[in-house]
């Protein structure tokens, strides 16, 4: 997301980037506050029926950043938001009055404007959808090294370390969980699928190890271009990792989705694959029966993830027009990206002359 951010900030004309977590101590590193004409968040008020912090504490905290810098224009990208309470109305109105709050999920731009009585939230769905197709050559090289043919049809298994945390997952039983991914390798083996474990996440072995379990080749990487070349490879998937899910639909590979939380449906809503969504605490048949629709009906699901993911990029380019509009520029040419390492890349001329924008952008939580 940050990368990909990135590359959105470049087409705009951005002169100065700067990077700052919401701490006192972040701020008084950066320069002049009052030179700053935006602030970007990629993470704000996220998620925040499951974090442990009160609500009301992150909001507080997201109010006080904005304002210590008085200029700037105040742009969350896309991300989910909410559920809120009565009580959080009027700090959430402090936070978001005159900024531009882009809601991935049509649900969290609901709770948004449903509180506030005004249509604040915009729907824009995640800036990852932009991420263009990696190409497979090197997820040939590492699938070859793991023993498996690429000549068979291979399904890859993304796990997500939050379907069995306590306080997260919705299972009373996180064996459950377990019990999911077994039978999507039983099942694979006798539809003569290879199964494949992928980490999607770097610099942590936590779904590493709910893959361990499973008796199938892992890949493991730092390298988003990796992992992202492994998927290109893939024949099927069953994933829990949100920004997994997203790799895999601009792959055209399908997927079932198996998670935790409603930003699940809303991706698999988004490209009209909602049939395909499977909760953490559904039924194991049910999930079977999914995979085998799935498995009969890959040639059409290809075409129509082909289909629907543009449409998608479209709804994200007429935001970002929106956006290019607001900062007081010209629209944006916003094209597919692509990830060369950790950094993306886009595929543009070079960036429109407009007047230098120094903008800040705060981490991805």
């Amino acid at each position: 997301m940050s990368s990909v951010a990135t590359a959105l900030f470049e087409d705009l004309g951005v002169r100065n980037l700067y990077r700052t977590g919401y701490n006192r101590r972040a701020l008084h590193s950066l320069p002049d506050l009052r030179s700053i004409d935006a602030v970007f968040d990629l993470g704000n008020i996220t998620y925040c029926d499951t974090w442990p912090k009160p609500l009301s504490l992150r909001l507080s905290k997201a109010i006080r950043f904005r304002y210590a810098i008085p200029k700037a224009s105040f742009i969350s990208l896309p991300c989910s938001w909410g559920p809120f309470q009565p009580t959080h109305r009027k700090l959430l109105d402090k936070l978001t009055r005159d900024a531009m709050i882009y809601n991935r999920d049509h649900k969290s731009a609901h709770y948004v404007n449903e509180l506030l009585g005004d249509e604040r939230a915009i729907f824009c769905p995640d800036l990852a959808f932009m991420c263009g197709p990696q190409d497979p050559g090197i997820g040939q090289n590492v699938l070859s090294q793991l023993g498996l043919s690429l000549d068979e049809p291979i399904l890859g298994i993304i796990p997500n370390s939050r379907c069995v945390e306590e306080g997260i997952t919705p299972l009373s039983d996180p064996a459950k969980y377990y019990s999911h991914l077994r039978r999507v390798v039983s099942w694979a083996r006798e539809n003569c699928y290879q199964v494949v474990g992928i980490s999607h996440m770097v610099n942590t072995d936590q779904d590493v190890k709910l893959l361990s379990d499973l008796d199938i080749p892992i890949v493991k990487s730092n390298l988003p271009t990796i992992v992202r070349s492994v998927v290109a490879n893939l024949s099927a998937a069953v994933c829990s990792r949100y920004h997994g899910l997203i790799n895999c639909i601009v792959h055209g590979v399908p997927t079932i989705s198996l998670g935790w939380h409603d930003k699940y449906p809303g991706v698999m809503n988004l490209v009209e694959m909602i049939e395909f969504d499977h909760p953490v605490n559904h039924d194991e048949e049910d999930l079977v029966s999914r995979l085998e629709v799935l498995s009969v009906t890959r040639p059409a699901l290809i075409q129509r993830l082909q289909t629907n993911v543009g449409e998608v990029r479209s709804i994200i380019r007429t935001r970002m027009d929106e956006l290019s509009t607001h900062l007081g520029g010209p629209p944006t040419v916003l094209n597919d990206l692509v990830t060369v390492d950790d950094t993306a890349i886009e595929c543009l001329p070079e960036p429109k002359k407009r007047k230098g924008l120094r903008v800040l952008l705060r981490h991805l939580r």
